[in-house]
């Protein structure tokens, strides 16, 4: 029976191709792959033409190859496309609009207002007067400046409208930087819990401030991520870049070029801070600083008796007949010179 090539079967043309003194060169799972990688190029998915996939076989043949690569070159090549997606899964762009702006704006203008539409969870229960009168002080304060003391009894709620004054002063631009001291290093760490609870929970700061909010959620409570987060190629610097050049204002580094750019760190400055924050301030001061910041205590104050008790009455300038050597020390300041001479005798009495 004659066969029209022009309109083989997929049966057909594998009994065809492999009927030759080769044996079976094609598979129906190969010539499958074939048709699929093709689209039609040699027939429509379920007849084929013969000729078109002869001229396609040689074609196929005759494409240049990509040459081969090495170990070393595989590896180079899979570490950038890691370092790609890295960066891809580091950009947080876009940031969300504001849910609701008039919601926001009215906030701004009260803190009273702030306080019950961010932090419902908070404060639940009914305002005192005492309340009303911390929430006046504590808005003239924040926007017009000015210091005060107020007493409240233990549990009445003090030092969560602090928490929330911090947070209403930065994020409607009322001061730039905001500091909350604590009695103790583990009483401050304490006060920041909460905060940085209401930063990652709070669903309403997310949709009324995602400027600032939304950076810190994607985040994920971890802080190495803050070192490569990006807008679009825009390292958004978290905690320090943002606003480098006020923070850094005052400061003064002996050595610049001193900071550890692989650990994202952008200034001399942010690297002594952080240095102070692994050492602790005493460590920092006497060690970096040489500047020891530990008190004196009480009973270690040489008092003038002391210092008269140790007066051997010899003129100055005079050494016992019985010392063999002389000594002397200067301990260099900036504006004076502290120096002594001292006469000593061979068993190191003077």
């Amino acid at each position: 029976m004659a066969i029209d090539l022009t309109n083989l079967s997929q049966t057909e043309l594998l009994q065809l191709v492999n009927a030759t003194p080769l044996g079976q060169v094609l598979t129906r799972s190969r010539l499958r792959r074939q048709l699929d990688a093709t689209a039609f190029r040699f027939g429509d998915g379920t007849r084929i033409h013969f000729v078109k996939y002869v001229r396609w076989l040689v074609t196929e043949h005759d494409r240049p190859r990509a040459k081969p690569i090495d170990y070393v070159e595989a590896r180079k090549r899979q570490a950038n496309r890691n370092r790609a997606a890295t960066k891809a899964s580091q950009d947080i762009h876009p940031i969300p609009e504001i849910v609701d702006y008039d919601r926001r704006k009215a906030a701004g203008q009260s803190f009273h207002l702030f306080c019950m539409t961010y932090f419902p969870g908070v404060f639940w229960r009914p305002w005192s007067e005492d309340h009303l009168r911390v929430i006046g002080k504590i808005k003239r304060a924040v926007r017009e400046d000015g210091l005060f003391a107020f007493a409240m009894p233990r549990g009445s709620g003090k030092t969560a409208l602090a928490r929330c004054a911090a947070l209403w002063a930065i994020f409607y631009g009322y001061r730039p930087y905001v500091c909350m001291i604590a009695g103790s290093q583990d009483n401050a760490r304490e006060l920041l819990k909460p905060v940085c609870t209401f930063i990652l929970e709070e669903p309403l700061l997310l949709e009324d401030f995602p400027e600032a909010m939304y950076p810190l959620r994607c985040l994920e409570n971890s802080s190495k991520r803050q070192l490569q987060q990006h807008i679009q190629g825009r390292l958004t610097h978290v905690h320090y870049g943002a606003h480098q050049a006020a923070m850094d204002a005052g400061a003064k580094v002996a050595w610049p070029a001193r900071l550890d750019g692989k650990k994202g760190e952008l200034s001399a400055v942010q690297h002594a801070m952080n240095l102070r924050l692994r050492m602790g301030p005493e460590a920092f001061s006497a060690e970096c600083q040489n500047e020891p910041m530990q008190e004196q205590l009480h009973d270690e104050v040489l008092m003038p008796e002391q210092v008269c008790e140790k007066i051997s009455g010899r003129p100055r300038g005079e050494a016992p007949l019985a010392c063999t050597k002389i000594t002397m020390f200067v301990d260099v300041h900036d504006r004076l010179l502290y120096w002594c001479v001292s006469a000593w005798q061979e068993d190191f009495t003077g």
